[in-house]
């Protein structure tokens, strides 16, 4: 039997966040906080380039954030499975529209929209955001995310009300496609609007299919053209059609302060069989907007509490109250897999460098005056009433001389390289830290690589390693470097000795100060190597010798990276002054 999938949602066996979702609170403001905090890690893993996602009511501008409405989940706590899988999906709905650049859609039509005439720039808006879910869906297919997205298609714009027997508008002819292509439902309509259907039916397969080319950029812009050819064949019958209705709401229609419908009404639709799960909470006397700001800000300090110990809590730490430009810093593992292949002679040298350090140092005693735990030593047992130190003084180790090496890669708009040469550089980075990637293993050292970039105000370090696979980041933003290299200090293990090798081609420009951040590797004992490429400006080649001293490697441009980074491994590895 083919069950609607719609139907899912009142199934209480189709709560996916139920399995997953563990850490929950009876405590309004810490379990929104904990809801925002699972969201924001789910955004993460989808996109890299995701923007910051907050609660309704925070401060920043609405374009710069992913702003969920807080009263989506006021009620009950823990917030309900049914609820967080409708938050999951309105945030997997967004974190794809950030991967595949959405927004460059809206950038390459905004020509031709400012060309039009009065109403149609908005109409032809609303045809492409449409359109982009139905990219959405197709990106998302076979995909958990999937599962998620179904929930909430049917919630995502506000519904016409107009009979669709009568004659036709634009508006009611968009959401007629609307629901074909996304809800996989059609409902009788007056016979005007079946032509123009057609027509827009006629370019869906077209959306789906851009998401086989492999440049992101280039699949933004082919959605771009095929929504402008769309709209070119389907104005002629808008323009015959009546006008639409004025845009002040009735009071069959009210919406609330944001411009949408409150989350019952967006759920009207959707069957109940769990009643106690949708027990709202009752507003409290004089209850309204200001109530829920004051409810974000209480989430936001809950947030903040909580996050104490994480990155963002102890870069700020680091600095001190230096903090006047710090921005907020999130680290995540990197998800979009690295296709780059490996350099075959570059493994080769760099394994040759990690053998020789392997072996650099002889076998050793290494004397105590007594250890408090190993083998017994009989002659030390008078001592066990003192210092409990009675074990054996001489221990015989083997001195590996090996290093904890975190390559932090600045992965800001610059590194995509200059125009004609696009990628160049950034591929030219990546095959690089997949050749040492590839050389360290089972050299005894452990090996970390981050790339870093401002993205929506924030800066973003990303792990490319983990899991013994390697990832890659889409250079974007501006060059947080200071901040970058306190975190990179922060996430590099202390077991061994450590070494940052710090890879960018410019100047920080946004975010704490570099000063500080070489204050704070000196303090924690951190040697910190900087590979500048100035790409022949004498300005940046000064500015780096300036700014880091002898911690910096320079290089004319990034194509010396491969020979850059072996050189340079080579000293430190095999000093034995250390």
């Amino acid at each position: 039997m083919n069950i609607d999938p719609l139907l899912k949602v009142g199934n209480p066996l189709f709560y996916y966040s139920e399995y997953w979702r563990c850490n929950k609170s009876a405590l309004e403001p810490r379990e929104l906080a904990n809801v925002l905090r699972a969201l924001r890690k789910v955004g993460a893993y989808i996109a890299t380039n995701i923007k910051p996602i907050e609660w309704a009511g925070a401060p920043g501008s609405p374009e710069e954030k992913i702003l969920l409405d807080i009263s989506l989940v006021l009620g009950k706590y823990p917030v309900p499975a049914w609820k967080m899988d409708f938050l999951v999906g309105m945030v997997v709905r967004e974190a794809y529209r950030c991967r595949e650049l959405s927004d460059m859609v809206v950038v390459h039509l905004k020509p031709a929209m400012e060309a039009m005439k009065s109403g149609h720039s908005a109409l032809m808006g609303r045809m492409a955001d449409i359109g982009e879910d139905i990219y959405v869906r197709q990106a998302a297919c076979g995909a958990v995310w999937e599962n998620y997205l179904i929930k909430i298609w049917n919630s995502c714009r506000r519904k016409e009300t107009r009979d669709l027997f009568l004659p036709p508008t634009a508006r009611c002819l968009f959401q007629i496609w609307e629901e074909f292509c996304l809800e996989g439902r059609i409902q009788g309509v007056h016979h005007d609007y079946l032509q123009p259907l057609e027509i827009l039916l006629s370019h869906t397969r077209a959306i789906g299919e851009s998401a086989g080319l492999r440049s992101i950029l280039k699949r933004s812009k082919v959605r771009s053209e095929i929504y402008l050819s769309m709209w070119q064949e389907v104005v002629r019958f808008i323009d015959g059609w009546e006008d639409e209705r004025p845009l002040e709401n009735n009071g069959a229609e009210m919406l609330d302060e944001r411009g949408v419908k409150k989350f019952s009404e967006m759920l009207e639709d959707i069957p109940d069989e769990n009643p106690d799960d949708v027990d709202e909470r009752k507003p409290l006397p004089g209850e309204g907007e200001s109530n829920l700001d004051k409810l974000v800000q209480d989430v936001n300090k809950e947030t903040e509490e909580t996050e104490e110990n994480g990155i963002d809590g102890k870069v700020r730490m680091a600095y001190g109250n230096d903090t006047g430009s710090m921005m907020e810093t999130v680290f995540v593992n990197a998800s979009l897999p690295c296709r780059i292949p490996r350099d075959p002679l570059l493994v080769q040298r760099l394994k040759s460098a990690f053998e020789l350090q392997r072996w650099g140092k002889p076998e050793h005693f290494r004397n105590n005056r007594g250890l408090p735990y190993g083998k017994i030593d009989g002659r030390r047992l008078y001592r066990a009433a003192l210092d409990g130190k009675i074990f054996r003084q001489k221990e015989f180790t083997k001195d590996s001389n090996a290093w904890n090496i975190t390559i932090l890669v600045d992965a800001s708009a610059s590194m995509k390289g200059e125009a004609g040469n696009i990628g160049k550089d950034w591929a030219i980075t990546q095959r690089t830290f997949v050749s040492l990637c590839e050389a360290a293993r089972g050299s005894g050292n452990t090996l970390n690589v981050f790339a870093y970039y401002e993205i929506g105000g924030r800066c973003q370090i990303s792990r490319l390693y983990h899991g013994n696979r390697l990832y890659s980041v889409t250079p974007q933003g501006h060059t947080p470097t200071g901040q970058a290299i306190v975190a990179a200090v922060l996430k590099t293990p202390k077991d061994k000795r450590r070494m940052i090798v710090h890879i960018t081609d410019g100047e920080p420009n946004c975010g704490a100060g570099v000063e500080q951040a070489l204050e704070f590797c000196s303090r924690e004992g951190v040697e910190l190597v900087t590979i500048g490429s100035y790409n022949d400006v004498e300005e940046v080649k000064a500015l780096f010798q300036e700014q880091y001293g002898d911690r910096v490697y320079l290089m004319e441009s990034l194509e010396h990276l491969p020979e850059g980074l072996e050189s340079l491994l080579r000293r430190k590895l095999l000093d034995r002054g250390h």
